[in-house]
């Protein structure tokens, strides 16, 4: 009814143009210029080559380093930050999922020019349980899967179910989120997915547990050959 009342609204009175990330004054609700400066100032910063995460002038981050994930690689648009932080905020807690459209394309310029992202067999949205999807209304990871899925041209899969709601992530440090999220995630109907490359979608990577336990799902349950991360942003270490 929301939703409704929203778009005849619009239709009398049609919204501004607004920039996705910072919400001011944008040309054809294109990135404006000063946050398209932003990114690409952060873009040429140092990242862990492994998980994606911001680092400074070194190859692999202080975790990295110290253990194994069981995906192969994992990139982010830009840090957890600035206006993209304020975007993904908006998208996922104030009902703006028209956002997951430019949102979606960013995280498709990210690695669009990687060859190993291009050999992906299917993309993956890192799934809700069923009581936080019924609250928020849609699962932020799915509507940016699609837009991924569009613009690299590789299908999508929600072969992922939650099988458990979990704690809030955000609250958490690193040691109580890898514990909230044993057993989180299982394969629908014993897919068999053998010798395929998974392209896993997420809004944020914090410490990887969420990532990694899906990974393990579907590598274990599934049977694919080896699993990509891909999200809008990283956090600038693991807390």
């Amino acid at each position: 009814m929301v939703q409704l009342w929203e778009t005849l609204l619009n239709l009398i009175f049609p919204p501004r143009q607004q920039c996705p990330l910072c919400h001011n004054p944008s040309e054809n609700d294109l990135i404006c210029t000063q946050c398209s400066q932003w990114l690409a100032t952060k873009q040429k910063e140092r990242y862990c080559y492994r998980c994606g995460r911001p680092v400074n002038n070194v190859a692999l981050c202080s975790q990295c380093m110290q253990q194994e994930w069981p995906f192969t690689l994992a990139r982010a648009v830009a840090p957890y930050s600035g206006p993209l932080k304020k975007a993904i905020q908006r998208f996922k807690y104030h009902q703006k999922q028209k956002l997951a459209v430019p949102l979606g394309r960013l995280m498709v310029q990210r690695v669009i020019n990687e060859p190993l992202y291009r050999q992906a067999d299917l993309i993956v949205p890192v799934p809700l349980a069923d009581a936080k999807l019924r609250r928020r209304g849609f699962n932020q990871a799915t509507l940016l899967a699609r837009q991924v899925s569009v613009g690299l041209n590789i299908p999508l899969n929600e072969v992922l179910r939650r099988t458990a709601d979990t704690s809030p992530q955000v609250n958490l440090n690193r040691q109580q989120r890898m514990q909230n999220l044993q057993q989180a995630f299982t394969l629908k109907n014993n897919i068999n997915l053998s010798g395929k490359t998974a392209l896993l979608i997420d809004d944020v990577i914090t410490t990887g547990g969420t990532v990694s336990a899906a990974t393990e799902v579907l590598l274990k349950q599934g049977g694919v050959k080896q699993v990509l991360v891909l999200t809008l942003a990283a956090t600038a270490k693991s807390t």
